[in-house]
């Protein structure tokens, strides 16, 4: 159902716009488009966040604990009674006394050098603030990736049905955009439940244009 809805929503969006002669019986396969490449770019992104892109200050965090953890119990197997590691040794060796024995101090010394390792590898993983890396510039959202890939389709779609380029323009009088692909890039976000400012994306878009325009006459 809620596939059915979002592709209505932007078939209506794709539907409303200034088409050029013919062009009406492409609105279904346009929404498609850009409704699959949508489902795409958030599969991929949610595979990528999965496969380990920690912040820092995460990694930071786990191995301090691994440290801590770590150090807790080598301690407690340091200060064990006897006792305490005649059961450990009765409950899961059947290879005798000093088989038990070998384990209990091969743990022991894993434990420590599991701490020791964890805690100078604490230290190196320099802490920083949340979605900032190393380099002070602020990451990407997964956000702002959806959004890039989604203005570069729409901007497609919409320069082939209406045979106008997906300018940015602004209004002299209120200074906001008005352009008639700004209005069908609101449109095609909203209905993909995508956040950010269709407007910061365009003009993204525009600053891309720019620099391929740019480098294309440098090669001539």
């Amino acid at each position: 159902m809620e596939e059915k809805e979002t592709l209505r929503r932007l078939e209506k969006a794709i539907h409303d716009l200034p088409l050029k002669e013919g062009q009406e019986h492409h609105c279904a396969a346009s929404a498609r488009a850009i409704f699959d490449e949508h489902q795409t770019v958030a599969v991929e992104l949610r595979l990528r966040k999965k496969s380990g892109t920690a912040s820092t200050a995460k990694v930071e965090r786990d191995l301090k604990q691994i440290a801590s953890r770590s150090t807790t119990l080598f301690r407690l197997l340091k200060k064990a009674d006897w006792k305490t590691f005649e059961m450990w040794a009765a409950a899961g060796c059947d290879d005798g006394i000093e088989q038990a024995k070998q384990e209990w101090l091969q743990l022991k010394r894993l434990l420590e050098a599991s701490a020791e390792r964890a805690s100078s590898a604490a230290k190196a993983a320099k802490p920083v603030k949340d979605n900032l890396p190393a380099n002070g510039k602020k990451k990407r959202r997964p956000q702002n990736d959806l959004a890039r890939n989604i203005v570069v389709i729409a901007a497609n779609v919409y320069e082939q049905l209406t045979g106008d380029f997906a300018s940015r323009e602004v209004s002299r009088q209120s200074r906001e955009p008005c352009s008639g692909f700004h209005k069908f890039l609101g449109r095609v976000f909203q209905a993909l439940g995508i956040d950010p400012s269709p407007d910061a994306f365009n003009r993204w878009l525009q600053e891309e244009l720019r620099k391929l325009r740019q480098q294309s006459a440098e090669k001539r």
